[in-house]
């Protein structure tokens, strides 16, 4: 509707020449007034000039208007007042159209500011780089061109913000080359040294077509201050745990050293009580030695020999091998056998080891419970088969789940604390996981392979 104006005015336009033809063809078919063709002639001559403007006019202001979007130019105006009549609501159209482009555009450009300033000011690098820049040469081409670079990215690799992606693999070579050697979307650790200091890399490289671009956007970020500072809090805790433990020896120790001198030194020695405090010494002694070759248990973690094992049958064997001791304590272990021919690669000895390790503890937590359940069930999840002990048991408080894997430390009486490392170094050691959650009555630990 907006445009019958226009199609109405052409539409006079052309209905007026052809009438205009036709009475020129009347009098020249009448054959006398020749002179009358003048008008006619001069009638269409006007109206076809007129026609010619209006339609260049039209063409003239279209093609402003593509010519100013193509530029990104937002300021063009169409003065409806100044317009021809016929175009006055077509002029205001395209006022409407560039103010909706004009409000897009701002609004575009206000995000793009804001994301920017979000990754300028992220503690993570960004660096975006098109496909052809990973032959690692030193065009200065366009395909060469870094996309994008943050400030994080400068400050980690220490680097100004260069124009070209050679000049990154002057300064970072490894760098370069790890990016270079990842041919996919992935994750990878990089080491580097820059200027005698060692550095080392979490990057992670995502690939992403734009605007029928393939460009890789690299993220990565500097762990290894993380990793020290982990290092430290594991040392601590078990710098804690081992002295507690061998505090715990040493004091009665000492204690009963100082008892038998006293003793010795009386006129008539009591040997009796001599004889109780050296028993006392030894057990302690042996006590402390027990703890030693429990942590060298932790240390010396033997390597798996991995072979093809259906799952449910290591599940069988540890069953069968706990059934007298859950048995005993009025323990029902029920078993989900979804997965029951599913077969993995691992060490069946190890594996029946952290199986054994996992029920035991349930077995202390569900004891004297009502009711009391272990359950075992394999699942998929996150492309990963996690085989999951859970039990109805008294639970691990939240402040503790990240602690029961740490050596020595155990939340049960008499507890060697070393179960639960063990079994997590041998899922480690598997290329596994083990991890432990605790929520509304039920505890879980759950081995990914």
């Amino acid at each position: 509707m907006r445009y019958n104006k226009i199609a109405l005015n052409i539409s006079v336009r052309l209905l007026l020449m052809l009438l205009t033809l036709v009475v020129g063809v009347v009098i020249w078919q009448v054959g006398r007034f020749y002179f009358l063709l003048v008008i006619p002639f001069l009638l269409l001559i006007w109206q076809v000039i007129g026609a010619i403007k209006l339609l260049n006019k039209l063409n003239y202001d279209f093609n402003r208007f593509l010519n100013s979007l193509e530029a990104k130019d937002n300021t063009i105006y169409f003065d409806p007042v100044k317009a021809p009549k016929v175009y006055k609501e077509l002029y205001n159209n395209l006022n409407r159209a560039t103010n909706l482009y004009k409000e897009y555009r701002v609004e575009a450009e206000n995000l793009f500011l804001l994301y920017s300033n979000i990754l300028q000011n992220s503690n993570q690098g960004v660096i975006v780089i098109k496909e052809a820049a990973l032959n690692l040469s030193r065009d200065q081409n366009n395909d060469n061109t870094l996309e994008y670079i943050n400030n994080a990215a400068c400050n980690i690799l220490q680097v100004p913000k260069h124009k070209y992606w050679y000049r990154i693999v002057d300064a970072v070579p490894d760098f370069a080359k790890a990016i270079s050697e990842v041919k996919t979307s992935g994750k990878t650790l990089v080491k580097i040294a820059i200027e005698a200091e060692s550095k080392e890399l979490s990057v992670d490289v995502n690939i992403s077509n734009v605007g029928g671009k393939q460009l890789y956007i690299i993220l990565f970020q500097d762990i290894r201050d993380e990793i020290e500072q982990r290092e430290i809090d594991a040392w601590q805790k078990l710098i804690k745990i081992l002295t507690h433990e061998i505090m715990n020896s040493l004091t009665p120790i000492k204690t009963l050293s100082e008892a038998i001198s006293d003793i010795v030194k009386e006129d008539e020695p009591d040997t009796e009580d001599i004889d109780l405090a050296v028993s006392t010494i030894n057990r302690r002694a042996e006590g402390l030695m027990q703890f030693v070759d429990n942590y060298r248990l932790i240390i010396d973690m033997p390597t798996p020999v991995l072979k093809p094992v259906r799952l449910s049958d290591v599940i069988d064997n540890v069953q069968q091998l706990m059934q007298p001791l859950v048995a005993g304590k009025n323990i029902a272990i029920e078993v989900d056998n979804q997965y029951r021919f599913l077969i993995l690669d691992l060490d069946i000895a190890l594996i029946e080891q952290v199986l054994i390790n996992l029920i035991t503890n349930s077995v202390y937590a569900t004891e004297d419970m009502p009711d009391a359940k272990i359950k075992i069930a394999v699942k998929w999840s996150n492309e990963r088969y996690m085989l999951v002990v859970s039990d109805n048991g008294k639970g691990i408080p939240q402040v503790n789940l990240d602690m029961v894997f740490i050596p020595f430390f155990s939340t049960r009486n008499g507890g060697s604390g070393i179960g639960l490392s063990i079994s997590r170094n041998i899922m480690r050691a598997h290329n596994g996981s083990l991890r432990a959650e605790s929520e509304n009555g039920e505890t879980r630990l759950i081995l990914s392979f």
